[in-house]
């Protein structure tokens, strides 16, 4: 029998770069634009994030997928909880990775997932935008949320793009101003006391909060601005969020476009 490796959030740090990261989603990614990677619909569980019961201000996803490339197949059951474990002052996420060896069914390895969520997630939009942008790399970001998305997006985003300048707006100006002074871009860091002002002339808008209210209104975007609502998926306005589905559709069209025209 194989042995099951267990693998902390220390050893995973110590592992893999955010390089490392965002490369590995975008070859997964064209190997999905290729049939080799499946990656069934994802399974939620409503623990009282917007359920009446339970009444636990939270959820869990369960994600099962096969890396074509990797000849690999796991699941991923992750989610995010406030209530009782905001109150311990844990993290939002909670998550855990089980791999197998797709040919027998041995589990090789289980896994913390909650770094990996959170640098995956980073590395998810940056490619997407490097495939609308081209070879524009220069750009302006806008961030809704401070937190831990906030700041791996950014590093994502960093990796593939020169950011001129970057905008970040949190409801906890504390937050805003310990993202400005602990976070490292070449250009600008601007702590938005309005949140209207990290849509104004933004090349990209990331939202990573917890919002369950659109405040992001349409109005705001400019034509040619692209909005990646990858907190709640609550936090747009309808005009928004329904760009936001009709753009997931091109962006995976590039990139499997992309995948086609090199390989």
């Amino acid at each position: 029998m194989t042995d099951t490796l267990l693998i902390n959030q220390g050893q995973i740090k110590e592992l893999v770069t955010m390089k490392e990261i965002v490369e590995l989603v975008d070859k997964t990614f064209k190997d999905l634009g290729k049939g080799k990677t499946i990656n069934p619909t994802k399974v939620l569980l409503d623990l009282g994030e917007t359920a009446d019961y339970p009444p636990y201000e939270g959820f869990m996803n369960a994600m099962p997928a096969y890396i074509g490339w990797q000849d690999v197949a796991g699941l991923k059951w992750a989610g995010g909880f406030l209530g009782e474990r905001k109150e311990l002052g844990l993290p939002y996420i909670t998550s855990m990775i089980m791999l197998i060896d797709p040919k027998v069914g041995n589990f090789l390895s289980v896994l913390d997932g909650a770094f990996i969520t959170n640098v995956r997630t980073g590395a998810q939009s940056a490619n997407a935008l490097k495939y609308i942008k081209g070879n524009d790399k220069k750009i302006k970001l806008g961030i809704y949320g401070a937190g831990m998305q906030g700041r791996t997006q950014t590093m994502a985003f960093s990796e593939i793009f020169d950011i001129e300048q970057l905008t970040i707006y949190d409801i906890f100006s504390e937050a805003s101003e310990n993202f400005k002074e602990s976070m490292k871009i070449n250009g600008e860091i601007i702590v938005a006391e309005d949140p209207k002002e990290v849509a104004l002339d933004a090349d990209a808008v990331i939202c990573v909060t917890q919002s369950k209210d659109a405040f992001v209104k349409d109005e705001w975007i400019e034509p040619g601005t692209v909005v990646f609502p990858m907190g709640s998926y609550q936090e747009v306005e309808n005009n928004s969020f329904l760009m936001r589905i009709i753009l997931s559709s091109i962006t995976l069209n590039k990139v499997f476009t992309a995948v086609y025209s090199k390989t």
